[in-house]
This record gives C-alpha cells, sequence and structure tokens, in this order.
C-alpha cells in the first residue's frame, strides 16, 4: 500500500482503537466508550477515563456491531488543556478528563458530525444539531463556553429551511466560522460568519454541488469534497475573494470526512450505497500542488446491502481532530472490508 513520496501502513498494535486526536506524537484513541492516551505510532494506550453508560447499552454495544448499531462511540474529542476534553459521543456532550465525566446539557438531544466542532480564540465551542429532521422544523447552532453546565443556542434556522447542520469549523486565514447544512436542493449552503452568527456571508448554496459534511480552509479559500446522493461527486476549490469554484477531480462516490495535512488535505470517498454509488468502495485522496490522487481503497464491509449500511453505518475513514503532524496522519476505518475498527498512518518518505 505505498505511493509515491507516501507511504500508508497499519498501526497492528491499535487494532480494535481508533485514533481521535494526534498533536505531535501524542494521541488519543477510543475503543467503546473509554478514551485512552498513547505516546508514538503504535504506543501502549493509558486509559483517561469513559462515557458512563447503562447496563443494557453496555451490553448491546460490546459486539462491534451492537455498537455500530447503537452508534455508541465517540465523534468528536477536543482539548480544553489541562488534561480535559470536550466529547461528543453518540447524541451525547461531555467533559472526560482523569477526574471523570461531567455531562454538558443540550435542549434536545443530537449528534455532531465528526470534525462538526468550532473552536473561536475566545475558547468558546461551536456546533449545530444533526439528526433526522424529516418536518424540516428549526435547527440550532450552538454555544458552549468553558464551565457551564449547559449548551446555549447561538443561532436558529427557521423552519423549512435546512434538513440539518453537517459541521461547523474554525478558519484561521479569514478568523471567521464555517457552517455546512444540507441535505436537499435549497437546503445545501456553505456559510461564512464573522460575528459568531450574527450574519452569514454565503460561500454557496443551491444544490448538491454546496452539499459537504466538512471542509479544509486553506490560504486562498477553502477545499471541499461534495456529499451528493444523486449527482456526480467532486473535490472542490472555491477562492475566497472571487467566489469562484473549481472543480479538481470527480470522484466515485460522496465525501464525509477531510483535514488539512501538512501543505495538502487529505479526504475520505465514504463507501455509501446511494443512488450514485451502486458498488460502495471508500478511497483515501491526498489532494496537493500537482492535483489529487488516490492512495488506498476499501470495500464496504457486511456487501452491497442499502440495509446494512443503514442499520450497521457507511464505511467511512476517519481523521483524527488536533494540530496533528506535518509527517503522520491517523486514518481510522469503521465498516470497511479489512480496515473496520483499525488504524492506518500515512507517512512522508
Amino acid at each position: 500500500m505505498t505511493t509515491p513520496e507516501i507511504v500508508v501502513s497499519r498501526v497492528g498494535a491499535w487494532r480494535g482503537y481508533a485514533v481521535e486526536w494526534h498533536e505531535g506524537m501524542s494521541v488519543l484513541l477510543s475503543r467503546r466508550n473509554r478514551l485512552y492516551s498513547a505516546d508514538g505510532i503504535g504506543g501502549t494506550p493509558t486509559l483517561i477515563g469513559e462515557v458512563p453508560l447503562s447496563l443494557g447499552t453496555r451490553l448491546a454495544s460490546s459486539p462491534r456491531l451492537g455498537q455500530r448499531l447503537l452508534r455508541t462511540m465517540f465523534y468528536n474529542v477536543v482539548s480544553l488543556g489541562d488534561a480535559r476534553w470536550l466529547v461528543t459521543f453518540g447524541n451525547r456532550i461531555g467533559i472526560l478528563s482523569p477526574a471523570g465525566w461531567t455531562e454538558i446539557v443540550l435542549p434536545r438531544p443530537s449528534r455532531v458530525l465528526r470534525g462538526g466542532i468550532a473552536v473561536s480564540p475566545s475558547g468558546t465551542v461551536w456546533f449545530g444539531e444533526y439528526w433526522d429532521n424529516v418536518d424540516r422544523g428549526p435547527m440550532s447552532i450552538y454555544r458552549w463556553d468553558a464551565g457551564a453546565t449547559r449548551a446555549e443556542v447561538a443561532h436558529v434556522f427557521e423552519r423549512g429551511s435546512i434538513y440539518h447542520v453537517h459541521g461547523v469549523s474554525w478558519d484561521p486565514y479569514r478568523r471567521a466560522m464555517v457552517c455546512l447544512t444540507g441535505d436537499r436542493t435549497g437546503e445545501c449552503r456553505m456559510l461564512l460568519t464573522r460575528d459568531e452568527f450574527a450574519t452569514f456571508e454565503v460561500i454557496g448554496a443551491g444544490s448538491e454541488d454546496w452539499r459537504a459534511v466538512s471542509v479544509v480552509s486553506v490560504p486562498d479559500g477553502w477545499l471541499y469534497g461534495t456529499d451528493a446522493e444523486f449527482e456526480t461527486n467532486v473535490i472542490a476549490h472555491v477562492d475566497a475573494k472571487t467566489g469562484y469554484r473549481t472543480v479538481l477531480k470527480h470522484v466515485e462516490g460522496p465525501v464525509y470526512y477531510s483535514r488539512r495535512w501538512g501543505p495538502d488535505g487529505v479526504f475520505g470517498v465514504t463507501a455509501e450505497r446511494c443512488a450514485i454509488m451502486p458498488h460502495p468502495e471508500a478511497v483515501l485522496l491526498l489532494v496537493e500542488a500537482g492535483g489529487v490522487r488516490p492512495l488506498v481503497r476499501f470495500e464496504k464491509d457486511l456487501g452491497r446491502s442499502r440495509l446494512a449500511w443503514r442499520l450497521f453505518m457507511p464505511g467511512t475513514l476517519n481523521f483524527a481532530g488536533g494540530p496533528g503532524h506535518d509527517q503522520y496522519c491517523f486514518v481510522s476505518g469503521v465498516a470497511l472490508r479489512g480496515l473496520d475498527a483499525q488504524v492506518l498512518v500515512l507517512s512522508r518518505s
């Protein structure tokens, strides 16, 4: 599994784990409802703490398929300093530390998609609601300030305007936040707010051309992959000054997750049994100055059944949060043949 200049390797010592946070050579790993720290590639995990579960949930999610069915897993881990971590787990959010778990109260339970949390320079945490909003009711952006016991509503998308919020991310180059919404035509938006959600600038909106789950901010704009269900998916660049959108590459399926890696971006095509992807296969892509190239591919596990995809999750390539390391990038697999609950490391040779 090699390409020129980039080596893709398995981290066998972390089989059964996922990498949630990466800073220098220090990482945070998760396994079921527990969070661990480790140093170096393949370092021995040391328990930090666990998210409390009821006995029934613990038993039901003990098998890997049970965990996937119930979504009892970490989605976001964000450093708060002083060995404290803001965590989203299933549809819960709280603070995890060696002292234990402290739940943060939400107005209503909501999942936050991986990479969907922004931390502004003031330390305030921002995220949006993600759940099956079939009635197209109002959807909220929340803010949480250090020391608070509950998250407060920062903005409300009015009834009928969106399906749900895919994510919020901090853009260090514009010193602003990017907000992504979906899913249908008219609901797909890429928005920029410079004043903590009081107002928005529209980067792009309308069709599935602007349906995205994650975005990578770069000095001259934004890189993103589309999460289209009915149109051909692409990796695209939007120029921050002109608003011009350039398609860099057509890809096989929807892109959920991405991150900045040194001077480049890494993107994961998701193995999702949607209308435009009859043969679901996840693809890890490197977006660099010379273009876009695939690094490795994995088939969806449990076959091509739409039911298996719905119940036991699409096949995703998940990137660790945190500042990372210019020479190494960790990728965790979910619902992929030969990579479920396993970790890859990308290395620059």
